[in-house]
């Protein structure tokens, strides 16, 4: 049996505010092991020391999540501790918020109970510059993997998000080195109606359904046994040679096939597809020829025409975004890293889109949409395929019918639905058809058999 365990200094916890440390993470090594300068999990608990004329400190409160707290480590762990120097300095491709255009934009941060943030910014044309740095004292072990930055749209009452960027310490190296690149920022889309999911897509830019802009960062990073916390301007040359090449732009070269979608947003009109690299756009500019909930655009929309960015390489893009249109809606979505698609050989792929929880409105996945297409982005220009105008007609004039059999044979420890601890079972079968073909009901009983049907 494998055990961790710790300890916990009983003159730190009653020299600790109300003689207590409350919701506090400590550090587990394992017992018996020789190697007790090892981590292996966390533990969140309450101490309290009540001494003569002490009252007792009530442990049982809320807890209140900060992934970022310091962690009380055994006598056994050492401490490392380093520097991180992160430099902001310029930021493109910010949406517009403010009614008469552009936004209020500053960048914040809270990491170890340290809140920093820089001034505020008016953007141009979604551009604007900071020229400031913040300094970030890390200790290691800890129990946050991630330092999380938010830009903000500063505005009378409350602030609004632009979008979120992480960076992870596990990636970050401890000597002595600088690195430069811009990073991009992800949120949610522009227009957003939903706060609650708006506010999460802001928040977590790893499930965000938008790019909402990139900023040139400088990180530093240094070993140093006391590292210290402020924003400033910055100190460091502003023309250093990897500032200056960050901001070179480089050229790409696009190609775009959109094909055929089925299972599309019911009920929706205007429907189109969008394809967005960075700020750079691409939408068709027809109605799809359609039968039921199958469409058809064909459309080739863009070709061997090239495209400049400020990214070395497709690591450094932003991810790729496919949405499904309706009028000014984003309905649904699917984000693809650029890497993938370097290929300059392009096949057809499948792509199964998400619903986008603050403004799709949709009923559930299966009319979230699957649309089809071929994509690459590469240094040199490719031999690019045409776009096919007759192709769906010729689909339709060769149209053969099938019959799909689903034989469904039983479940087995379904979850109770009902009061007598029992549930009555459906099947409900989805395809690309209007209506979802349902089974029999299989009454009381948590292992249905569910006799086969025919679509």
């Amino acid at each position: 049996v494998s055990t961790q365990s710790t300890w916990v200094d009983i003159s730190t916890v009653y020299f600790s505010p109300n003689r207590s440390i409350i919701h506090q993470w400590v550090g587990l090594t394992k017992s018996g092991s020789d190697n007790k300068e090892l981590i292996q999990g966390y533990l969140r608990l309450g101490v309290s020391v009540a001494g003569p004329g002490d009252q007792q400190v009530k442990l049982d409160v809320p807890v209140c999540e900060n992934n970022n707290s310091l962690v009380l480590l055994p006598p056994t762990v050492t401490a490392e501790h380093f520097q991180l120097i992160f430099r902001f300095y310029d930021c493109e491709g910010l949406p517009d918020l403010d009614i008469t255009g552009g936004c209020d934009a500053y960048i914040s941060t809270n990491y170890m109970d340290f809140n920093a943030r820089t001034k505020t910014k008016t953007t141009k044309n979604g551009c604007a510059t900071w020229n400031e740095e913040m300094w970030l004292a890390v200790r290691k072990p800890t129990l946050g993997s991630r330092i999380s930055f938010s830009v903000y749209d500063k505005d009378v009452g409350f602030d609004d998000y632009v979008g979120s960027m992480e960076f992870r310490l596990d990636r970050i190296e401890k000597k002595a080195r600088k690195v430069t690149r811009w990073v991009n920022l992800y949120g949610a889309t522009p227009d957003s109606r939903n706060s609650f999911y708006k506010r999460l897509y802001d928040q977590n830019p790893d499930i965000a359904s938008s790019w909402n802009g990139r900023i040139l960062v400088q990180l530093e990073s240094t070993d140093t046994k006391n590292p210290k916390q402020k924003c400033t301007a910055i100190t460091a040359n502003l023309n250093e040679v990897d500032v200056v090449e960050a901001k070179r732009q480089k050229k790409y070269y696009v190609n775009l096939i959109i094909g055929q979608g089925i299972c599309l947003p019911e009920k929706k009109s205007n429907l189109a597809v969008e394809v967005k690299i960075a700020e750079i756009s691409f939408r068709t500019d027809k109605e799809p020829i359609s039968v039921g909930r199958c469409y058809s655009w064909n459309k080739s929309i863009h070709t061997n025409t090239p495209i400049t960015l400020p990214y070395s390489s497709t690591e450094e893009m932003p991810d790729i975004f496919i949405y499904i249109r309706d009028g000014k809606s984003y309905t649904s979505f699917k984000r693809v890293p650029a890497k993938n698609y370097t290929n300059p050989n392009m096949e057809w792929e499948w792509l199964s889109l998400d619903e986008n929880l603050c403004d799709g409105g949709l009923s559930g996945k299966n009319n979230c949409g699957i649309v089809s297409w071929k994509f690459s982005i590469t240094d040199s220009p490719v031999t690019a395929e045409k776009e096919d105008p007759q192709g769906w007609k010729v689909a339709r004039q060769t149209k053969n019918f099938y019959e799909l059999f689903v034989h469904i044979l039983q479940c087995k420890d379904l979850p109770a639905a009902d009061e007598e601890g029992t549930s009555d079972t459906y099947i409900n079968v989805v395809t690309s058809s209007e209506n979802p073909i349902r089974t029999t009901i299989a009454y009381a009983t948590l292992n249905p058999v569910i006799p086969s049907i025919t679509l």
